[in-house]
């Protein structure tokens, strides 16, 4: 079991650690683990909204572990063959810090026909953040929150992780909608389906 401790930092006006955070720090906690993903589905399910630093635990290929009982998010991927698990885990020290997110430069070079959103060319973000503001952004189009509530990032499903390559020519399709709260939404990269990003609406 590896155990790493980043320094998460809220994006924008928010006031919870977002997903794409999440996922940048579990795959760069995977390399500094000496843990390469293999080119497989890889999981991400976040179960509650984190406001606390976050503390990542990463399984060994193959060991089997009992998910800790205050896991805030888990994954998974796998590496040799083997799977790996791992969760990240609320530790209650504050996040203190902000960083810019300009999900509007991203907007702006995107278009959008009915539930799609489509990006056409590169852009110079990480590409979960791509996705992440074009989910987003769909989401909020076709069924504007009301209130305090908020379309947020829950969960993705990929054929494979994301590599350098994959910040442009990017489509993101609501293609199933459950009870007006939560959607899923079909990624592809390329004209190549990638896989699955959820949303859940929430009080944020």
């Amino acid at each position: 079991m590896h155990s790493f401790s980043p320094d998460f930092k809220f994006r924008g006006s928010r006031n919870y650690v977002h997903g794409t955070d999440m996922y940048t720090a579990i795959v760069d906690a995977a390399a500094a683990a000496g843990l390469h993903p293999d080119p497989a589905p890889l999981k991400l399910t976040i179960r509650r909204m984190a406001r606390t630093q976050l503390e990542i635990h990463i399984c060994d290929p193959g060991e089997a572990q009992d998910k800790p009982g205050n896991a805030a998010v888990d994954f998974s991927f796998s590496v040799g063959g083997k799977p790996v698990a791992g969760w990240l885990v609320e530790i209650g020290r504050p996040v203190t810090g902000r960083k810019d997110y300009d999900e509007a430069m991203i907007r702006s070079r995107c278009s959008i026909s009915e539930k799609t959103i489509t990006l056409a060319g590169t852009l110079d973000f990480e590409p979960i953040e791509i996705i992440s503001s074009m989910a987003t952004h769909i989401n909020t189009l076709t069924a504007p929150p009301i209130g305090a509530r908020k379309w947020v990032f829950t969960r993705l499903d990929l054929t494979r992780p994301l590599g350098p390559a994959d910040s442009g020519d990017v489509e993101v399709k609501i293609v199933q909608s459950m009870g007006g709260i939560l959607t899923k939404s079909a990624v592809s990269l390329t004209g190549k389906p990638i896989g699955s990003i959820y949303f859940s609406l929430a009080e944020a």
